[in-house]
C-alpha cells in the first residue's frame, strides 16, 4: 500500500552503498522510518539527498508494512524554518525528544502541529526560546498520556499557596509532609505558590483546567520561575528518556 502524508525529517543516516534512512515525523501517520534512494545511479531513480533536510516541511510517498518503508517520492513545500546558532541545538532537541519518546506509527496530528508551531516561533521570536521549549516539552508529556497538573496534587486535592511540594515524576506533586517525600529526601520541593502561578499560564497548563485568573505572562515568567520549571520539565522527562544521554544537549555545551 501506497501513502502520502506532510512530513518533517527529524534525522538521516546512511544505509547500504547508495541510500539513507529518514526518520520522519508525519502528520497522519506519526513517526516513520522510510528508506530513501540518496545517490543518483540510474535516470529511474533519483536522489533525494537535498530533499532531507530538517526544518522543512516536505510531501512523503511511501509503501511497505514493515519497519522500515521504501520511499517513492519527495516534494519540497515553501515551509521551511531557518534556525542558525542556538536555534539550530534548540530544534535538533526537539527533534531527538520525538525520537527518543514517541512509539512508530501512532497518529499526533496536534502534536504535529505544535511541532510547527515551536519551529516557527523559535524562527520569530528568539528572545522567548525557554518558554517556547517548556511548553513542547509539557505538551509531548500530555501527548504521551503524562500530562502535569499544576493545580492538584496526587491525592486529588487543590494546590494551596501555604503548602509545599515534592514532585514524583510517576505521581505529580504530592505534600512535602507525605511518606513518599520521607522516602524520596533528595526530591526537589516546590512552593504551592510557584505551582499556581505556573498553573495560570495558558500555555502551560495542558490539561486546560479553569483557572480563576490569568496573569501577565511578560510579568510572571521571571528568571527564578523559568528555573523552576526547567527543573520540572526535566524530572518529568526523565524516566522517559532513560540514562542515554542526549546528544544535542552536548552539542549545546559544547558550542557555548
Amino acid at each position: 500500500m501506497t501513502i502520502s502524508d506532510d512530513g518533517y525529517v527529524l534525522h538521516t543516516r546512511p544505509f547500504q552503498d547508495n541510500k539513507s534512512i529518514a526518520i520522519v515525523f508525519t502528520k497522519q501517520q506519526g513517526l516513520q522510518r522510510i528508506v530513501f534512494q540518496t545517490s543518483k545511479n540510474s535516470k529511474k531513480q533519483p536522489s533525494f539527498k537535498h530533499f532531507l533536510q530538517p526544518f522543512q516541511l516536505l510531501w512523503l510517498t511511501w509503501k511497505g508494512s514493515g519497519e522500515l518503508k521504501t520511499g517513492k517520492t519527495v516534494e519540497l513545500s515553501d515551509l521551511r524554518y531557518s534556525l542558525l546558532g542556538k536555534l539550530l541545538y534548540c530544534g535538533l532537541y526537539l527533534n531527538e525528544l520525538l525520537i527518543r519518546l514517541l512509539p512508530a506509527e501512532e497518529a499526533s496530528p496536534q502534536l504535529f502541529c505544535n511541532y510547527q508551531k515551536t519551529l516557527a516561533v523559535l524562527q520569530e521570536d528568539p528572545l522567548q526560546i525557554e518558554m517556547y521549549l517548556r511548553q513542547f516539552e509539557f505538551n509531548l508529556l500530555a501527548e504521551l498520556g503524562y500530562a502535569v497538573s499544576f493545580e492538584y496534587d496526587t491525592d486529588g486535592n487543590e494546590i494551596t499557596t501555604k503548602a509545599n511540594y515534592v514532585f514524583l515524576s510517576d505521581q505529580g506533586f504530592c505534600l512535602a509532609k507525605k511518606q513518599a517525600y520521607l522516602e524520596r529526601p533528595e526530591a526537589n520541593l516546590f512552593s504551592g505558590s510557584d505551582l499556581l502561578t505556573l498553573a495560570s499560564l495558558p500555555w502551560l497548563n495542558t490539561e486546560a483546567q479553569s483557572v480563576s485568573h490569568q496573569l501577565d505572562i511578560q510579568q510572571v515568567w521571571t528568571k527564578p520561575l523559568k528555573g523552576i520549571t526547567k527543573r520540572i520539565a526535566r524530572m518529568a522527562l526523565a524516566p522517559h528518556l532513560g540514562s542515554k544521554p542526549l546528544m544535542s544537549r552536548a552539542l549545546f555545551f559544547k558550542q557555548r
